[in-house]
């Protein structure tokens, strides 16, 4: 029986008939690698179903889910690239990712393994970063005890699942003067914070870099977090999809997710091309820029690869035409 399920899964894939798509894992009772297709008029991703959970995995077609945030901007560097809301965006998770509304629930997944409920928001956790890993600024200050009684909330005593910025061993830190993290939870810069779904970034530039610890919803593309989702029983549906609408599935990480003995859903295609994110594939992009491409100001390198400038190149960053200002929150980015 299985063996003929497969068969004619196959089949439809092969003469173009469109195949059945979810909204989401919500009616996957197997954890796995499927496709779904948030919202109707949205882009097939592919996603890891887990606990009924959706895990918006980066690594397994970043293109694709990338348009389902209201903004979108890489931070970081090449070890560690992450990328969050940009400037001028202060959503947290239930803002920034699209589908989400009211009635949507967040857990997250350290290393992207299991959709979990938060330490201390619950079924209403995703994952951000500190301003750290966006500002050239250090706010941690002395660690979860260094508790401020005009504050509602110390941000310092929220969960922190990576140890690159637990204190003693983040960057620039020796732990001297840190609380020890052995004995409280604190840490030093974070880019696996928990926080509720809701939380917002600060409005104006130096808010958010100047004056205190501050963060944005985050996600990555080395599979060390993920975030989960899961709407509402009544807002799952099934579309109809062709097969020219399947984005393909990036092999970085097949072998460790086969490795898991993960549940694979026929329908899925793997990328056999080169992984445009290796080493290799970035050394083979060249792009060449001309004084044209500075036309409107700042050129911002967003892929990886070779820059060549063809021709001397006269810089003119267009600054504001009014008087810039710290103080009313203008921003030199």
């Amino acid at each position: 029986m299985l063996t003929l399920i497969s068969i004619a899964i196959s089949t439809f894939l092969l003469i173009g008939e469109s195949i059945p798509i979810s909204s989401s894992c919500n009616d996957k009772e197997i954890n796995g690698l499927y496709y779904i297709k948030p919202t109707e008029y949205g882009e097939v991703i592919p996603v890891i179903c887990n606990n009924g959970y959706t895990m918006l995995d980066a690594s397994l077609n970043f293109d694709g889910l990338s348009t389902y945030f209201t903004s979108l901007y890489r931070y970081g560097n090449d070890d560690k690239a992450m990328y969050g809301t940009d400037c001028s965006d202060t959503a947290g998770w239930r803002d920034w990712f699209i589908p989400a509304n009211d009635n949507t629930k967040f857990r997250v997944a350290r290393d992207c393994m299991e959709c979990v409920s938060g330490g201390v928001h619950g079924d209403n956790t995703g994952y951000y970063m500190t301003n750290g890993y966006f500002c050239p600024v250090m706010f941690d200050n002395d660690g979860c005890v260094n508790i401020d009684d005009t504050k509602t909330e110390n941000v310092m005593c929220s969960i922190c699942d990576d140890v690159d910025g637990l204190c003693g061993s983040g960057e620039g830190r020796d732990g001297a003067e840190i609380t020890d993290s052995a004995s409280y939870s604190a840490w030093c810069d974070c880019y696996t914070l928990q926080l509720s779904a809701d939380h917002q970034t600060a409005e104006t530039h130096n808010e958010y870099c100047q004056e205190d610890l501050n963060w944005r919803p985050n996600l990555l593309i080395d599979r060390s977090q993920c975030t989960c989702y899961k709407p509402d029983e009544a807002e799952n549906e099934i579309y109809d999809v062709s097969e020219d609408e399947l984005p393909l599935v990036s092999t970085t990480y097949q072998s460790d997710l086969e490795s898991l003995d993960l549940y694979i859903d026929d329908s899925i295609q793997w990328d056999t091309s080169s992984d445009p994110f290796s080493v290799e594939a970035c050394s083979e992009k060249e792009t060449h820029l001309t004084q044209e491409d500075f036309l409107f100001g700042t050129y911002r390198i967003l892929e990886c690869g070779t820059y060549i400038l063809d021709e001397d190149i006269i810089i003119n960053f267009n600054k504001p035409a009014q008087e810039f200002s710290y103080e009313n929150g203008d921003s030199p980015n």
